[in-house]
């Protein structure tokens, strides 16, 4: 038995005695072994290739310390390490994590599962992910030679070496200006230019790119090709949809079409949203009257991830009208009983083009009687909601909101004040 998992050795075979070699890639060197002297189970002993470089070693200690503290079914046990000693090169570092026989999804012949189980699979991978998102983990490295299937037929999730913690702030961030990730499949998030590379949304794309993998046996590279095609769109979805043996294919595709986007905020949001989707498109196609289907199609839709989203989106414009509403009245006790409120017609909605546009303002009626009207049009543009404010369809102003934020700022209402005051002086000069 190992008394600790923090070891003094200079050297993995101080300690272990190699039984057999291991997968090599880039970053390391690997080696089934056993610990010497003891009866402890055999080790996957990972050893750091380039031990000279800082950044190398650094990556090498985080990957460690990722691994002590996930106790998740399904991730490697970390059994014993000298990484803490990351900063003297003295040290050859190596960590030793639960040895997990099976092979990868990149060695499993297609001819050996059926979509079904690739799909189950991909649900066990969703479990993983929300247990790491908890953990504040995310991998950024899901590829099919980072997945094992046990002789048990058990999905398990390895080398977590491009991890990172967003609750340990450790000094090791990966900057703008370096890239993260492989070739298996490059996403926007993860490019050197990104300041988003620690977003949990990337590693739920990677996992479908896995999926798509097992189904077509092609590596899917890039989301978005020379030719505008998406993933799944280079090959014919019909053909897709008839060679893919599964209950709802046509699930399958409308899946791919929402988590292959450039968009994070337009991809499965949760681990849970995109495991329930992939449930679904096992679940056997329903009877009942034509009346029934078409409203399960209707609550299908409704309750499907992508109209969630769309249905976030909206609220977020719905709380910034509430916001100017609030100060219209605020502005109606400001100049007493000389006006009273106006509405315009119903706000309009657009769901698809995520925008809202409505009109509202106000009454005077002292010595005569002034409508005061303005129009608020709000759409989401990047990373932006645009607050575009017309006047008898001519633009008055505008108003940038970050997406995230979503809160008109005192001010952004101080434009919108000034633009009523300014039409309301200008209609009572005339009228003089």
């Amino acid at each position: 038995m190992i008394g600790s998992i923090h070891s003094d050795a200079r050297s993995w075979d101080e300690l272990w005695e190699a039984l057999s070699t291991g997968p090599s890639g880039g970053q390391a060197s690997s080696k089934i072994g056993r610990r010497r002297n003891t009866t402890v189970e055999p080790g996957f002993i990972k050893i750091l290739t380039q031990q000279t470089q800082t950044e190398r070693r650094q990556r090498f200690y985080r990957e460690a310390a990722t691994l002590e503290s996930l106790e998740i079914e399904g991730v490697p046990r970390l059994i014993e390490t000298n990484a803490r000693h990351y900063k003297d090169r003295a040290y050859q570092l190596y960590a030793v994590s639960t040895y997990i026989p099976g092979k990868t999804l990149r060695e499993l012949p297609k001819a050996s599962y059926a979509p079904e189980q690739a799909i189950h699979w991909i649900v066990s991978l969703c479990e993983i992910l929300r247990l790491c998102r908890e953990a504040g983990i995310r991998h950024r490295d899901i590829k099919p030679e980072n997945c094992i299937i046990d002789g048990d037929g058990k999905f398990h999730l390895v080398d977590f070496g491009l991890s990172s913690n967003v609750y340990k702030q450790d000094g090791f961030d990966t900057p703008i200006g370096k890239e993260i990730g492989n070739r298996f499949l490059r996403v926007p998030e993860l490019r050197s230019d990104s300041a988003n590379k620690d977003d949990p949304r990337t590693d739920l794309t990677l996992a479908v790119g896995v999926l798509f993998f097992l189904l077509t046996q092609e590596n899917p590279r890039v989301l978005l090709d020379e030719k505008g095609r998406f993933l799944h769109q280079r090959l014919d979805n019909t053909s897709l949809c008839k060679t893919i043996n599964i209950p709802r294919p046509e699930r399958l595709i409308r899946l791919f079409d929402q988590v292959f986007q450039l968009n994070l905020d337009q991809r499965f949001q949760s681990a849970e949203s995109l495991r329930d989707a992939l449930r679904e498109t096992l679940e056997p196609a329903p009877s009942g009257t034509k009346a029934d289907l078409l409203q399960r199609r209707i609550l299908q839709h409704t309750r499907s991830a992508a109209a969630m989203q769309s249905q976030v989106m909206m609220d977020k414009l719905h709380s910034m009208r509430v916001q100017i509403d609030g100060l219209c009245d605020r502005m109606l006790e400001e100049l007493g009983g000389a006006v009273s409120r106006l509405g315009g017609p119903v706000p309009h909605a657009d769901v698809r083009q995520a925008s809202l546009s409505y009109e509202t303002g106000f009454l005077y009626s002292r010595d005569t009687r002034i409508h005061i009207m303005l129009g608020f049009v709000m759409r989401y543009v990047g990373t932006e909601i645009i607050v575009s404010i017309y006047s008898n369809r001519s633009a008055q102003a505008y108003i940038r909101v970050p997406t995230a934020i979503a809160q008109l700022t005192t001010d952004d209402l101080e434009i919108i004040r000034e633009s009523y005051l300014s039409k309301l002086t200008s209609a009572l000069d005339s009228a003089d």
